[in-house]
């Protein structure tokens, strides 16, 4: 038993009223809108981790320590994001949760108006 009260791997109720394939679908689409704003408004992705490591070793090979920064930023964001929702999916607590912190945390971002 874990945190939420239930066994690793059992599924809440309703927990899949999409099939998998849409699911994925749908998360596949919010990740390439989240690129794209990412992209459009910072010059960084948001879930494309490959091209923030090709724009974080052009900053680096011009010497431009404040993108470099920034990139580097971004990256290791990405992989506190994915250290936090692994480790909640992987204690048992429904996929919903992780998603739904994402959720807020997208909807925050929506808000900062400050610029890097």
């Amino acid at each position: 038993m874990n945190l939420a009260g239930k066994s690793p791997g059992e599924k809440a109720p309703g927990a899949f009223l999409l099939p998998p394939t849409m699911q994925a679908g749908l998360l596949v689409m919010i990740a390439g809108y989240a690129d794209a704003i990412g992209f459009l408004q910072h010059r960084a992705f948001a879930g494309q981790m490959t091209g923030n490591t090709i724009l974080l070793a052009i900053s680096m090979a011009e010497a431009g320590w404040s993108q470099t920064g920034f990139y580097l930023a971004v990256i290791i964001s990405f992989l506190i994001g994915v250290a936090i929702s692994g480790s909640l999916v992987r204690l048992g607590y429904a996929q919903a949760i992780a998603l739904s912190l994402a959720a807020v945390a997208l909807a925050i971002c929506a808000f900062v108006t400050a610029r890097w």
